[in-house]
């Protein structure tokens, strides 16, 4: 296919891991990005084995694994410190090379800003609109000046301008509980290579050292939608999370306000289609999701790859948009799904089904787990 150009709102992870796949095919790509600074904002990221596979396909997996930690197992407690379950990594390594990594996003973010052409990132250009015509599609930036091309893909995230135009009846779903996410200097204290994840009544809480000295975490619970905390965040979560086992205060309290952030989770139903004659979707832009399952920066990884190769294979537009859909929307349409029921599943709050929640963690088989896990840390590229 030939392709004069390509254009894509958003500079964030899928947006320039699809500008750096489609300039290795000999694609001309320009990005453009509301911020008018790219900052290293930092939180942490779980990539799993998909994730790394995808990045080798641009010769980044490796500078990837440099900058990352890698997670040994994963161990769920209840609130009160009681062991629910203990899973070991090996076999996920063993059989898809790599083992789930923690890296800092703002590190991530770096790495493919390095790789991607600085003349063809404009930062500061804030996507309005566009129009669709017979063979091109023209972008207009908010200060009205319009960028013509071949495709347009809005990788614009959760709350995407694209999306909006293209599926105006779409609607976000709130999942019910909001996030707090934080970064310190304690890693000592949690073991290395471990992924603790702590449940309660409706609330959560979990972490994982990054490897840099610094120690991710994320303390989630219900909560109506709307209400943003902004002044003595730690002092808040310590009252919440006071009687939680350890490390859950000491973490908290060990976090300055400034590296404390808060979002309320939502997703979206899954979309039958992704595009309209010169444009499509990527990402949270396409399917936004809950981190449940951590795979949302991973699999917007995945469809910057798959979209760049249906692209390079297809000998028309529409031919590779329909050869893209067909590897992406089926799998992440399950995912989305499987993420709302696990969040659904971790923030029971009925004491009897609580109980009843955590005698399943208990006694599910390991294997069943890891076979579940391999499943869906599987990546194939179509080139």
């Amino acid at each position: 296919m030939k392709l004069r150009k390509v254009l894509i709102a958003g500079a964030g992870i899928g947006g320039l891991t699809l500008g750096i796949a489609l300039q290795r095919l000999g694609f001309e790509v320009e990005i453009y990005e509301k911020a008018s600074k790219l900052l290293p904002v930092g939180w942490g990221l779980a990539l799993a084995p998909n994730a790394l596979l995808a990045l080798r396909q641009i010769n980044l997996d490796k500078s990837v694994l440099e900058a990352g930690h890698k997670v040994c197992w994963v161990q769920m407690k209840t609130w009160q410190g009681k062991i629910l379950k203990e899973v070991a990594l090996g076999a996920l390594e063993e059989r898809l090379g790599n083992s789930i990594i923690t890296i800092n996003r703002g590190c991530l973010h770096q790495i493919l800003l390095a790789v991607f052409s600085e003349s063809r990132l404009h930062i500061g250009n804030r996507v309005t609109s566009y129009k669709q015509y017979d063979k091109q599609v023209v972008l207009t930036l908010e200060n009205g000046q319009e960028v013509e091309g071949d495709l347009l893909i809005g990788a614009d995230g959760i709350h995407s301008i694209v999306r909006r135009q293209l599926f105006p009846y779409t609607q976000l779903h709130y999942s019910g509980y909001t996030a707090w996410r934080g970064l310190c200097n304690s890693s000592n204290l949690l073991k290395d290579g471990t992924y603790l994840s702590i449940l309660g009544h409706g609330m959560r809480f979990g972490c994982t050292p990054l490897g840099d000295g610094t120690l991710c975490w994320y303390a989630t619970y219900l909560t109506p939608p709307g209400k943003a905390i902004v002044d003595h965040r730690s002092a808040l979560l310590l009252k919440r999370y006071q009687n939680w086992c350890f490390p859950v205060c000491e973490i908290i309290a060990s976090t300055p306000d400034s590296s404390i952030i808060q979002t309320d989770v939502y997703d979206a139903d899954p979309l039958v289609t992704w595009s309209d004659q010169h444009v499509t979707l990527l990402g949270d832009a396409a399917h936004p999701m809950t981190p449940d399952m951590n795979q949302g920066a991973a699999s917007t990884i995945e469809d910057a790859i798959i979209l760049a190769d249906s692209l390079q294979l297809s000998s028309t537009l529409q031919e590779g948009l329909k050869l893209y859909e067909s590897y992406r929307i089926k799998r992440n349409s399950h995912i989305v799904k499987q993420s709302r029921q696990s969040g659904q599943m971790e923030h029971i709050k009925n004491p009897l089904l609580y109980s009843l929640r955590n005698v399943v963690y208990a006694w599910t088989p390991v294997e069943m787990l890891l076979k579940q896990l391999i499943i869906v840390s599987k990546f194939e590229t179509l080139l």
